[in-house]
């Protein structure tokens, strides 16, 4: 099995074929790691051109990819990393890895990534799902004696089918009622009946996503998709591919032709993975979004055979770890595949003063700490340093 390094802008056909197939037989499934979505990216985005993918194959057959850029500098380590973090928002960031050679395939990609010459010599894999492509990663990285560290490890909220459709039970029955009153008074504010759609099927639905994000505070503070260069054409683009394959999932909560909530969703596995949601800022006190994540997770149960609702969220969102109850271990881990200096910076090393030299030192001592400690460190930060002999 050998290892590759192409700008996804120069995938052809024949290969970007190979890596649907992938897709299709990863244990860990991951829609925003797809073609559906990573080809509009690197069209549309501004750092398109920069997208890479890295991919493991043999006799024309994937057995793992993901996404990558060069970054000139990562974090506090300071220094120039490959990141799988290739869009602005990506919630989800575990490589498609088919499980029957994963350990092997990884091999292969950390090879290429020694030996290609002008690539920095940190790879950083931000939000891993805890599974098989995590547990090969480590074990390949122990196999060719590469330092690796997980900086961070948290639970992720998600939902797991249950035998009926009963979601609601487990959540207290005040506020469940609080919820429905919540409803009632919306219809009376606006004059009519709260009704879910299932708009998964009409392409112009796209946009009510767009302009309910836009004209809230993510619109006002210039972070919403409408906002920023390339995105708005990556969206359009990413949903419509999806929406043509079966597996966008797009609801919206609606008051006669007035949306107040929408959501989007995409298909992956077993799974289904939540990849937008928006709400009408003014009816806040209704709380029409929290309503539509309940509405949205029984129609799941009635229409869809999925085992599993991800909220592809960030550490610590309140609302989704209610809302949401089971959980998914995630991390974010940095592999030394350069030189020595990158394997004394990522391990720790007392003797990185000596071999660094007095400017880096200097700068690591600029934020207060030695440059042997300049990982970054959280609250719930996991320390995890694994460091093999060559």
């Amino acid at each position: 099995m050998k290892g590759a390094i192409r700008p996804i802008l120069d995938l052809g056909d024949t290969e970007v074929a190979q890596w649907r197939d992938l897709a299709g037989r990863v244990a860990d499934p991951n829609p925003l790691f797809e073609p559906e979505c990573l080809l509009p990216a690197a069209r549309h985005l501004p750092n398109g051109p920069g997208m890479l993918l890295v991919t493991a194959e043999d006799e024309g057959v994937w057995h793992a990819c993901f996404p990558v850029q060069a970054e000139p500098s990562w974090r506090a380590l300071r220094r120039p990393a490959l990141v799988t973090k290739v869009r602005r928002m990506d919630y989800d960031a575990t490589p498609l890895v088919d499980p029957s050679r994963a350990t092997e395939a990884w091999s292969a990609i950390f090879d290429v990534l020694r030996g290609t010459g002008g690539l920095p010599g940190l790879l950083v894999l931000n939000w891993l799902d805890d599974g098989v492509a995590a547990d090969s990663m480590a074990e390949a990285a122990s196999q060719r004696g590469l330092t690796r560290r997980v900086y961070h490890r948290w639970e992720r909220p998600v939902l797991r089918r249950m035998s009926a459709a009963d979601y609601g039970a487990r959540h207290s029955k005040k506020t469940m009622a609080t919820l429905a009153r919540k409803r009632r008074s919306l219809g009376r504010q606006l004059g009519g009946e709260v009704q879910f759609h299932d708009r998964s099927a009409d392409p112009a639905a796209v946009e009510v996503v767009l302009e309910l994000e836009a004209a809230g505070y993510k619109g006002h503070n210039g972070v919403a998709i409408l906002t920023k260069p390339g995105e708005p054409e990556w969206f359009r683009d990413m949903c419509e591919r999806f929406r043509r394959a079966g597996r966008l999932h797009l609801h919206t909560l609606e008051v006669g032709d007035r949306p107040v909530a929408a959501q989007l969703f995409l298909g992956g596995g077993d799974g289904i993975f939540l990849c937008k949601l928006t709400y009408d800022e003014e009816l806040a006190r209704y709380s029409p979004g929290i309503q539509l994540h309940f509405d949205t997770i029984d129609h799941f149960h009635r229409t869809t055979d999925a085992a599993w609702v991800d909220s592809c969220t960030y550490e610590n969102n309140p609302t989704l770890l209610w809302v949401y109850p089971d959980r998914r271990t995630v991390s974010s881990t940095v592999v030394a595949t350069g030189g020595l200096v990158d394997r004394l910076f990522l391990a720790g090393v007392t003797g990185a003063r000596r071999v660094l030299g007095r400017s880096q030192v200097a700068a690591a001592s600029r934020n207060g700490s030695p440059a042997s400690a300049a990982l970054p460190t959280e609250p719930s930060d996991v320390v995890e340093v694994a460091t093999a002999r060559r």
